[in-house]
């Protein structure tokens, strides 16, 4: 739409835009707020669907190159739903660690039985799994952003950032609903606040844009390999490599933190005062 009002047809795509919320007289810019949406979760964060009336703005990219000028955006914000799940699940642990040590069942305490620190130690080792991947995805963010980053460095944050958002959000939902089984009936009842976390926990598939890896992303190097543009493809095999390593870091930890810590966290283990 051009500033007579007049709309223009056949753009190539969208245009990134910046609208003010209040014009000058702190009135809405031509926003009309029709319904708040009823969500399964982040309820503390209300979600409504607005109708742009009248609204002026102003045009801040390229005909056609609103996305692109977006992407460095979405690279970010995914980074931050990650950090968003590993956190999530740091916190699910950290309480039923907690509650092992208050809550007793069968004679003794949480903490004294070997087969629930068994799973406690699973949920660990997930999370610090997760934390490896971020800090990979972190470290190459930083090498880009002070403009160290190798071209397949560069390809790399540009396929793993999605992978890592979708993993560890999916991930984020599978500890957090293992977390409320380590509460027993508590972790089911409302008014614990327990059962908010795993409805929270939905969201992080969801969040930037796709819940999927960049469905067109296989495509674009597939096209990017034809025109044999330097180093992308590396791009899959390096993939595969960090996913290994990722998974290797993970089992060996699991094997040595189930092996050496649940008994010895059972016996040693002191609830606090």
């Amino acid at each position: 739409m051009t500033a007579e009002g007049q709309v223009e047809q056949g753009s190539k795509g969208l245009s990134l835009f910046y609208l003010e919320t209040r014009n000058k007289e702190g009135k809405l810019n031509g926003i009309q707020i029709q319904r708040l949406k009823e969500k399964l979760g982040t309820k503390s964060v209300p979600t409504a669907e607005l109708f742009l009336d009248g609204a002026r703005a102003h045009r801040i990219s390229a005909e056609g190159r609103g996305v692109a000028s977006i992407a460095n955006m979405l690279t970010i914000t995914r980074i931050h739903n990650v950090i968003s799940a590993v956190a999530f699940m740091r916190r699910m642990i950290t309480m039923a660690r907690d509650y092992a040590t208050k809550r007793e069942a069968f004679g003794k305490s949480l903490k004294d039985h070997p087969l629930h620190m068994q799973t406690l130690a699973r949920m660990e080792v997930e999370v610090r799994g997760a934390f490896l991947l971020l800090m990979e995805v972190s470290r190459l963010l930083g090498l880009e952003e002070t403009n160290k980053a190798t071209e397949q460095d560069r390809h790399m944050l540009r396929v793993l950032t999605p992978v890592a958002k979708l993993y560890t959000g999916k991930q984020a939902i599978a500890v957090t609903s293992e977390g409320l089984e380590c509460f027993g009936g508590q972790g089911y009842m409302e008014d614990t606040g327990l059962p908010v976390f795993l409805r929270d926990a939905q969201v992080r598939k969801y969040y930037v844009v796709m819940c999927l890896p960049h469905p067109q992303l296989p495509l674009e190097m597939l096209q990017d390999q034809r025109k044999k543009r330097k180093g992308l493809h590396y791009g899959v095999p390096v993939l595969c490599t960090v996913l290994e390593i990722h998974m290797f870091f993970r089992d060996q930890l699991k094997v040595a933190y189930i092996e050496t810590q649940p008994l010895k966290q059972a016996r040693t283990y002191q609830p606090h005062p």
